[in-house]
């Protein structure tokens, strides 16, 4: 199978992923109920019947429940390793998808659980460090199906576990040419990184796994895997529910994140200025991080200047290509736009003084705006940046024009929007985090 053929199955089992849940429950039902059985068509005069799935073979059971008996226990490595690679075994085993699924359910729910239930730390450092030797091959099979699923299971044991085992298999992962599979690792990096940023010893682990990040939204440019890339550099500081995370990472690691997420403002915002790309609602998390207290309260006040330069950038781009929002949807850019705003509210202190009024003022834009409320907001904060912190001029984008043939948003006799060029979810790519309410089974 050649890489064209390779990409297309892998995104074609993507989207299956997104069918059924863990545990064979359908889409928006509880899992391990089946509710009322669809209606079954008349099979045609003369056509056999369908062959049923063979049973899920019991060992595999038998191992999970080894496991599960461990997960609350303070287990040696061996004890951890016989049913952990009894379970990987099935899960590579490509010509059984049925046994894969429910090794893949196994191996995932070991690490699942809150409470008395829930596994303790001594079975979660045990179980991925043998995870993690066990993995590694499965990134690498040439299988598109079977990279997929060492992809979720890592994922999904990398959220529970919140340690850095399971690094160099995220690493792996993103590394792929495989969209779907890049993305499954880049949601483990996600859960990784701030275990790895605890441990000044890690920096340069650390260094090496954001670098990857950069690199696997250069190789990729998918809006799904930006917006993932955005929460692994950033610890998830766009809600505040979640700023806790920074206190733990060392002065160092802060550096190194800061780093990362400049990096990669400035090649989004390089983008702009060629095109409008996917992810638009994404880049607005890196002015989230950056007005977070204890991280902007730290920096020096060289960063500062380099840091607001680059929101300076991003925010000149994203103005100019909201305004072809008559022929494109650019409704995503205004959630962008609007952090920003709020990223120069915060950052101006109280009382906000000109460029948080100017901030407010981008803050409150949305699409239903003309260009000239776009223009006037914009030009309010660049005077202050270029006043307050002697920000450069700004890049101005190309190919801004619609081209002759471009339908128009809600004109007359066009009854239906244009297709958006910059979907939320690339094809394959499972639309919900690790842990939440999304679908993973496959």
């Amino acid at each position: 199978m050649n890489r064209r053929h390779r990409v297309v199955v892998s995104l074609t089992l993507g989207c299956a992923l997104l069918a059924l849940r863990p545990g064979g429950a359908v889409y928006g039902q509880a899992p391990g109920t089946t509710g009322a059985p669809p209606p079954v068509a008349p099979r045609p005069p003369g056509a056999t019947a369908a062959t049923p799935a063979p049973p899920v073979d019991p060992a595999i059971g038998t191992a999970g429940a080894s496991l599960k008996s461990l997960k609350t226990l303070t287990p040696t490595k061996a004890q951890v390793e016989g049913p952990t690679k009894q379970l990987v075994g099935f899960l590579k085993d490509k010509g059984n998808p049925v046994n894969q699924s429910a090794a893949r359910d196994q191996l995932m729910q070991a690490a699942q659980g809150i409470g008395p239930s829930g596994p303790s730390v001594p079975f979660l450092e045990a179980y991925t460090e043998v995870l993690s030797k066990e993995l590694m091959p499965l990134a690498d099979d040439a299988n598109p199906r079977t990279q997929l699923l060492a992809g979720i299971v890592t994922a999904e044991v990398a959220q529970s576990a919140k340690n850095p085992k399971l690094m160099d298999v995220a690493a792996r992962l993103m590394k792929d040419k495989d969209a779907a599979v890049a993305l499954w690792g880049m949601k483990a990096a996600k859960s990784t990184i701030p275990a790895v940023l605890k441990n000044l010893l890690l920096n340069t682990t650390a260094k090496q796994m954001l670098d990857q990040v950069i690199q696997t939204v250069k190789t990729h440019k998918r809006g799904e895997i930006v917006d993932e890339a955005y929460d692994a550099i950033t610890l998830e500081q766009g809600s505040p529910p979640l700023l806790n995370p920074v206190k733990a990472v060392n002065p160092k690691g802060i550096d190194l994140l800061i780093d990362a997420t400049l990096s990669l403002v400035d090649y989004r915002t390089s983008l702009y200025v060629k095109d409008l790309p996917e992810g638009l609602a994404a880049d607005g998390k890196a002015a989230g991080f950056l007005a977070v207290p204890a991280i902007w309260s730290a920096l020096p006040e060289p960063r500062k200047q380099q840091a607001m330069q680059a929101i300076s950038n991003l925010l000149a781009v994203t103005i100019q290509r909201a305004k072809v929002g008559a022929w494109k949807d650019t409704s995503g850019i205004f959630v962008t736009i609007n952090t920003i705003g709020s990223f120069f509210e915060v950052t101006a202190g109280v009382p906000p003084g000109p460029l948080g009024l100017a901030g407010a003022s981008l803050r409150r834009l949305h699409q239903g705006m003309g260009p000239k409320a776009l223009d006037d907001a914009w030009a309010a904060a660049l005077t202050e940046l270029k006043r307050t912190w002697k920000v450069n001029d700004p890049p101005t984008v190309q190919n801004i024009a619609a081209p002759a043939s471009a339908p128009v948003i809600g004109a007359p006799g066009n009854r239906s929007a244009p297709v958006s060029p910059t979907p939320n979810t690339p094809s394959g790519a499972p639309a919900n985090r690790p842990g939440g309410t999304g679908s993973r089974g496959a």
